[in-house]
């Protein structure tokens, strides 16, 4: 359906705006302009599960939703899907079945999802065995102290049990009004029929899994691995050192019982497998890891993280992590070889285009870059020193040298990385000193520099109660700190203007700071109650703030040192990217995506300057956000850069066309 939102006359003359990416595949609109084409990778987030489907291969992930595979590559696969947050995919009633955190959907593979209307709660990592199937009926793990049942026509029954969080579900084995549930160090069994349930046995640690092989019901936990029937409680397997993270039954039946541990910890781990024997398990050896190299983050990351989802099929196995998809091959099954194809982990935060390479800082891998000319997949070179693993926020382009700012998981302090086009030189210095990255008052996990821009010298703004405005002064090179509000909550909404740098927060009192070049504070603008800033653009004389407020996405223009609406919309939570095509100063385009796992965000496109809005939503490969939107000058062409998994590159006559989406 076609929506046009009226609003006040917008600027024309926007710039770019910023903020948080990830995300691509292609999209197939029914207009006649050349068609969009996608830069970048299919992935974002922890991959959860892995599913075949009627000869159709799935992925799913926990900020992403669910891939379908077509012609080897990973496409989205989430109309209709309500909630990009699944913790498992399985088939139940000849229907494929996403088990999301609160909702399950359910496909025939080629049309849309359909939300079923129970509410679950389940989460990855936590929930690690989700979902049985007992007889005509689904099970499901909950976090609320119950296994959620549905039968063929989806009528739930509830069974309370003495666990809050339930890490999983094991069918016993001919008894189908039998099931077993496991959580914490405790083993419960639930007689379906009168709803009771009753303690099995409490173990010295957490239950890990409940693996089946030549006959023996296992329990395996994070110390040791027991024979449910067994006459004593000595442990079957114990580790010689660390835990045990990972257990599963293999599936070759001329190998007799094979088991495979995953031994480590939640990041690092190492796989082994073992054969069965009366007295416990001979080792059989370590399994090697053949990574895909292909992979920007794999220069570095080269450990097993937990195993998120074991699939068994025809007597094959696949595998997925937080970093990617594994399948047990070899004449043993004694190599994992990575299957990833073009899904790859990562979620992005900033974008720039110049006109040799494509930019993408991102949260976990750092900075990366493309050959803008290049058509094959997977061919980003890491950027990123070895030392300062963890999240790039935001980059500027100066001079021929492209500066991102970088917040490290092991370190305090946050630096730049700097890149020159010219000699392709990679440097990085520290830009603050700092002894801790606390999580107090920050807006996503802890302490990070939202921010880079230049302002007579460099300068970033890091949110929470230890961070602040920090600025490069180019007179003295100096770094100096000054506290923006109670919780230095900018983000991105930071920009010059006439001469003055202006700076908008929204902590407890909102509002937008004004400094001169010396960074003395001259003046404070008060913001709307409740509204809060993400970003900030220059247009035809003025400044637009672009933020949040309530359940709306909403745009304000600063008129005679006061803040003015000028347009709202329920979808998304924020709006994070807003661009103005410099060659037709009457389009507009505005993109907001949410901090949530719902599919709420949108695409809006102005032809008229802002007087109404068409939206185009319809151009995006989901609905799970755009961060970025730069438009090139010259090129008549246009990159959206999306919350998670790549970018799209597009003509700026199709994102601006009336017809688009009809």
């Amino acid at each position: 359906m076609r929506t046009t939102l009226k609003m006040a006359t917008v600027a024309s003359n926007l710039a770019i705006s910023l903020l948080f990416l990830s995300f691509c595949v292609i999209i197939r609109p029914t207009h006649a302009s050349e068609a969009p084409k996608v830069y970048g990778w299919g992935g974002g987030g922890a991959f959860t599960s892995y599913f075949r489907y009627l000869g159709n291969t799935y992925l799913a992930s926990d900020v992403a939703g669910v891939w379908k595979q077509e012609n080897g590559h990973w496409k989205p696969y989430v109309e209709g899907l309500g909630n990009y947050n699944v913790t498992k995919l399985t088939s139940f009633n000849n229907k494929l079945i996403a088990i999301t955190t609160d909702t399950i959907f359910e496909s025939d593979g080629v049309g849309p999802w359909r939300a079923i209307n129970i509410k679950i709660n389940t989460y990855r990592s936590e929930t690690d065995h989700p979902v049985v199937q007992v007889g005509e009926l689904m099970c499901i793990a909950s976090r609320r102290f119950k296994v959620q049942c549905v039968d063929t026509e989806f009528n739930e029954i509830e069974f309370d049990t003495p666990i809050e969080k339930i890490k999983g579900l094991q069918i016993v084995q001919g008894k189908p009004n039998e099931l077993f549930v496991f959580g914490d160090n405790s083993l419960y069994l639930l007689k379906m029929k009168s709803g009771k349930t009753e303690l099995v046995r409490e173990f010295p640690s957490s239950v890990i899994s409940m693996p089946q092989i030549a006959g023996k019901q296992l329990v395996a936990t994070a110390k040791g691995i027991y024979e449910l029937n067994a006459q004593n409680n000595k442990p079957f397997y114990e580790p010689k050192s660390g835990s045990i993270v990972n257990c599963f039954a293999g599936t070759s039946a001329d190998r007799g019982g094979v088991i495979y541990i995953g031994q480590g910890n939640r990041w690092t781990q190492k796989l082994y497998a073992f054969s069965l024997t009366n007295d416990g398990f001979d080792k059989l050896g370590r399994i090697n890891v053949q990574m895909d190299k292909r992979f920007p983050h794999r220069k570095y990351q080269t450990w097993l993280t937990k195993f998120l989802d074991v699939y068994k099929s025809d007597h094959q196995i696949w595998i997925t992590d937080y970093w990617g998809v594994y399948q047990l091959t070899g004449e043993q099954d004694d190599m994992l070889e990575e299957v990833t194809d073009d899904a790859i982990n990562t979620v992005s935060t900033d974008l720039f285009v110049s006109d040799q390479h494509i930019f993408v800082s991102t949260m976990d891998v750092g900075l990366v870059k493309v050959e803008r000319q290049s058509s094959t997949k997977n061919e980003f070179q890491l950027l990123t020193p070895h030392a300062l693993r963890g999240h790039a926020w935001s980059m500027l382009y100066l001079n021929d040298r492209l500066t991102a700012l970088f917040s490290p998981w092991n370190k305090a302090d946050d630096y730049l990385v700097e890149y020159s086009e010219v000699d392709e030189a990679v440097t990085s210095r520290k830009l603050t000193d700092f002894r801790s990255r606390e999580s107090k008052g920050a807006f996503w996990g802890k302490g990070y520099a939202r921010q880079l821009f230049y302002y007579h010298g460099l300068g970033s703004v890091r949110d929470g109660v230890n961070g602040g405005f920090v600025y490069d002064s180019e007179s003295n090179k100096q770094n100096i700190h000054i506290e923006v509000g109670d919780r230095n909550r900018v983000f991105r909404a930071i920009s010059e203007f006439n001469g003055e740098l202006y700076t908008a927060t929204c902590d407890s009192h909102p509002g937008v700071y004004v400094f001169n070049q010396y960074l003395e504070q001259i003046s404070f603008i008060r913001a709307p109650a409740g509204f809060c800033p993400f970003s900030v653009q220059k247009a035809r004389g003025s400044l637009y703030f672009l933020g949040s407020r309530s359940s709306n996405s909403e745009v304000y223009v600063l008129n005679d040192n006061q803040l003015e609406k000028v347009f709202s919309t329920p979808k998304g939570s924020a709006f994070y990217a807003l661009a103005a095509n410099p060659s037709a100063l009457n389009e507009l385009v505005v993109a907001t995506t949410t901090w949530s796992n719902k599919a709420t965000s949108a695409l809006f496109v102005s032809i008229d300057g802002g007087n109404s809005f068409i939206d185009n939503s319809c151009l995006l490969t989901h609905r799970n956000g755009v961060v970025r939107i730069i438009i090139k000058d010259g090129e008549g062409k246009v990159f959206i850069q999306q919350k998670v998994g790549g970018g799209i590159e597009m003509s700026t006559e199709l994102l601006f066309s009336e017809s688009a989406c009809t």
